[in-house]
């Protein structure tokens, strides 16, 4: 695209770029790198040329920031859930960073002390949670949380749901998993503060 700008950019490409911006030429971005055509007089005196590019107004930008963010909010709040946070202790707290829509579960979870958040070593960020604390140590030291792995198998032809439910204890002050667990998820802690399942000290 030609343009019949008789402004000399020839050693001030700023003062250029400001004119063009004044001018009825407001949808083209001057740069140094690009090649540019002044026509004065019937003849080529400078090199300038419009990019084409679409210069965004400021005001613009800002009202579509505001209406993503909005829409951003909205689409969690129906969903209907927020990012829980439990209390485990004085000092501790237990949130998750990340809910799937799809599956209504929770991932990514962090311990919270003293107003920061640290992501637990050990619990694998793909797998989920039902967003809540299965059980607490009488100590405070230790939590349980589900831990399931869950997603699609897709074979090529069909894509197939599949689910396994584990749990992980969490050493808290640490905020790192200190044993994965299967079949015995269904326990118990007993005074001295070990999981016990049928009879047997697991942890």
């Amino acid at each position: 695209m030609v343009l019949n700008v008789l402004y000399d950019v020839s050693t001030d490409i700023g003062n250029a770029q400001e004119y063009i911006y004044s001018s009825k030429y407001k949808n083209c971005i001057l740069t140094e790198d690009e090649t540019f055509y002044k026509e004065g007089n019937g003849k080529i005196e400078n090199n300038m040329k419009c990019s084409g590019k679409t210069v965004m107004d400021t005001t613009n930008k800002k009202n579509i920031l505001l209406l993503i963010l909005l829409l951003f909010q909205a689409t969690f709040a129906q969903s209907g859930k927020t990012s829980p946070i439990i209390t485990i202790s004085g000092s501790f707290k237990l949130g998750f960073k990340t809910y799937d829509k799809e599956f209504n579960m929770y991932q990514n979870p962090f311990i919270l002390n003293d107003g920061k958040k640290y992501s637990i070593k050990g619990y694998n960020h793909a797998n989920y949670s039902g967003g809540k604390i299965l059980s607490i140590s009488p100590d405070k030291k230790y939590i349980v949380l589900d831990y399931i792995s869950k997603g699609y198998v897709d074979d090529g032809i069909n894509k197939t749901l599949y689910e396994n439910y584990l749990c992980v204890i969490v050493d808290v002050a640490k905020r790192k998993v200190v044993t994965e667990l299967q079949g015995d998820c269904g326990g118990h802690w007993n005074k001295q503060n070990r999981w016990i399942n049928d009879g047997k000290i697991i942890f």
